[in-house]
């Protein structure tokens, strides 16, 4: 009996050992727009160091950092052709892809921070999953990129204060939809644009989450601030499904369980987000915080014409639209 066991613990042995030897080894090309210097940087870094570690070498990340391959928008489709392997994006980015997450930026559609980490955490993930599956690519973790508040010229506080004033649009619909909404004269423009376009007073403020506002430098230039908290910007981190299927159960566990979770991740910025506000007010910031009978004007202004936006997105965005409004529900009681 003793001999029977040591011949079946040496032949499982074998085979663990012959199946680590001829597990795929992969070099994965994974684009970003972040640095080494801020905490999404910071972040891939770690997770690449954990993978190659956890996998024993047979996973290793080639980073390439500040968006050295390319646009968001052009580098998720390189993702789901292949060229390049995986990355991490905006909500913006993965929406010029598949549209329907557009209404996800419902402007004012969560009422809280907890609400909308409810919702996204437990009840629109096995969508997401299968929208972006049709795609070409598998959504290994959730982000978080900040919240957009309001930048401007001149102090902003209701939206009669916006009214006919020339405000940068992202490209995305619900930028657009928001400006427009509350009375603005909406110019889309890239991201790259929005600083000489703020300088020239081609446009008299913009959309900008507290991350991009301080550390880019954009504080200089619009020096307002209203925390109107209208848009939220979570992100994904993507791969290309074909180099997803090709790799072991074990290597795809490392990959997810390397990534930092989203729960502390979301805790991590928003810290940042409060830490960044708070000191620039301290500095003489002109910061402008909203009232509850403030900031419901603007809701008032938006959110009947939701309609229109989930209508002009397409697609399965009403189903996306009818899930998220059932998690809402769900997460209040």
């Amino acid at each position: 009996m003793k001999k029977a066991l040591s011949i079946i613990t040496g032949l499982s042995l074998i085979l663990i050992f012959a199946c680590a030897a001829h597990a795929k080894n992969f070099v994965l090309k994974h684009s970003s727009i972040t640095t080494a210097k801020d905490p999404w940087g910071q972040s891939i870094i770690e997770a690449a160091k954990k993978i190659e570690k956890t996998t024993n070498g047979t996973v290793k990340l080639k980073l390439y950092m500040g968006g050295s391959l390319g646009a968001g928008n052009d580098v998720i489709r390189q993702v789901a052709r292949g060229r390049i392997d995986m990355g991490g994006f905006t909500v913006q980015s993965a929406a010029g892809y598949v549209p329907e997450l557009s209404v996800l930026q419902a402007p004012f559609l969560f009422d809280s921070a907890g609400e909308r980490d409810c919702v996204l955490d437990n009840h629109i993930g096995p969508l997401l999953d299968e929208m972006f599956i049709k795609k070409g690519l598998k959504l290994l973790q959730y982000s978080y990129a900040g919240t957009n508040q309001l930048s401007s010229k001149k102090p902003i506080i209701t939206p009669s204060d916006i009214k006919n004033v020339k405000f940068r649009a992202s490209n995305g619909k619900h930028s657009i939809f928001f400006l427009k909404s509350v009375g603005a004269q909406a110019v889309p423009l890239p991201w790259s644009d929005t600083a000489a376009a703020l300088q020239t007073g081609m446009v008299k403020g913009t959309e900008v989450s507290p991350p991009s506002y301080f550390f880019l430098g954009y504080v200089k230039l619009p020096p307002h601030y209203t925390l109107t908290s209208h848009i939220w910007n979570p992100g994904f981190y993507l791969i290309n499904l074909r180099t997803w299927n090709k790799m072991s159960s074990s290597q795809q566990n490392a990959m997810v369980s390397s990534l930092e979770p989203a729960a502390s991740f979301r805790k991590k910025i928003r810290g940042m987000e409060a830490y960044l506000i708070g000191k620039y007010q301290k500095e003489g910031g002109p910061v402008h915080r909203l009232t509850a009978e403030q900031k419901q004007q603007w809701k008032d202004m938006v959110q009947p014409h939701y309609g229109k936006l989930v209508d002009e997105v397409g697609g399965r965005s009403q189903e996306f639209w009818n899930l998220i409004q059932k998690g809402k529900v769900s997460c209040s009681k």
